[in-house]
């Protein structure tokens, strides 16, 4: 039969090593690891994929007819935007699961070439969006009527 709470400690476990009876045993602090040279390359990477990120949206911010850029992650999380806080959501939460079911049909039928640009196109606006590896690129204009005459 098992022993009870109240009549102490069962003989069948075993103390704890460098822990006298009522002493707490202190776990020791985790071992900080040395960065790998591999994850050191690809924060540099990312630093340099920053200021090329900043000036890809400059330049296509200097287009005219640019309304803005949103700049959301695989999950739509919105990560950058040159738009209000208000469009910049609408934009992530509508677009986004458009785009993954966009690029899952272009694997489905094409799986050697895949998804480079979606356009929607309405009579006044039209959204660009560019797939990256772990981004999505979305780009709003306003349509110019007179640039449809040519």
């Amino acid at each position: 039969m098992a022993d009870s709470p109240k009549e102490g400690k069962s003989s069948s476990q075993a103390p704890v090593a460098g822990a006298a009876d009522g002493e707490p045993v202190l776990k020791k602090p985790p071992v900080l690891e040395k960065r790998r040279d591999s994850e050191m390359s690809r924060d540099k990477q990312r630093s340099f994929s920053r200021s090329e990120v900043e000036d890809t949206i400059k330049r296509i911010a200097s287009h005219r007819g640019i309304v803005g850029t949103v700049i959301v992650d695989k999950h739509c999380v919105p990560l950058r935007s040159s738009m209000d806080k208000a469009s910049t959501h609408q934009y992530a939460a509508f677009i986004t699961p458009l785009i993954h079911r966009a690029h899952m049909i272009c694997l489905n039928h094409d799986k050697m070439n895949p998804m480079t640009m979606f356009r929607i196109r309405t009579t006044t606006t039209e959204i660009i969006i560019t797939p990256g590896d772990e981004h999505y690129l979305i780009t709003v204009q306003k349509i110019s009527h007179a640039a449809d005459a040519i």
